[in-house]
């Protein structure tokens, strides 16, 4: 019998990651999660008082290039691009691109899902004025998890 073909026991062989970095990419994850957090509160605020200060009483009045409709739109378009390059930035030492860009979309995407579902959450309990709070509580988290880490990036712990 012949040996493997790889002296590796993963199955991934020479393209299997050579250090931890399960943590590095949850801690940017969560950090991602944390910004789209505090970036949708900020835009609905913003969208709904805009919305309650036009007057406008039903759906059909409203206007597409109204001020309130520009804000949610580019609002969004904003979180998603922030919590993104935050993610990819976090995440430098990941050096495989494939799964640097991967990790950055799982916080992308479930960042805006988690953020969409606790603002709306939080607007129908609680009220429009406390949505600050929750995007303070986004951003406290965004900067611990980024503090942590941009901490595992620079001292990976070994695999051994």
């Amino acid at each position: 019998m012949s040996s493997p073909p790889h002296s590796s026991p993963n199955p991934l062989g020479d393209a299997a990651a050579t250090e931890d970095q399960v943590g590095l990419a949850t801690a940017a994850i969560v950090s991602g999660f944390g910004l789209a957090t505090a970036l949708l509160s900020a835009v609905t605020t913003v969208t709904v008082r805009l919305a309650l200060a036009s007057g406008i009483s039903t759906p059909e009045a409203l206007s597409p290039d109204a001020a309130q409709v520009n804000t949610m739109i580019y609002g969004i378009m904003v979180t998603l691009v922030g919590t993104g390059l935050l993610a990819w930035w976090l995440m430098i030492p990941i050096r495989s691109t494939y799964r640097r860009f991967g990790l950055t979309m799982v916080s992308v995407l479930g960042g805006f899902v988690l953020g969409a579902v606790l603002t709306a959450l939080v607007r129908e309990m609680a009220g429009i004025d406390t949505l600050p709070a929750l995007g303070a509580l986004g951003l406290v988290g965004a900067f611990a998890a980024g503090r942590r880490a941009r901490r595992l990036g620079a001292n990976p712990p070994s695999s051994a």
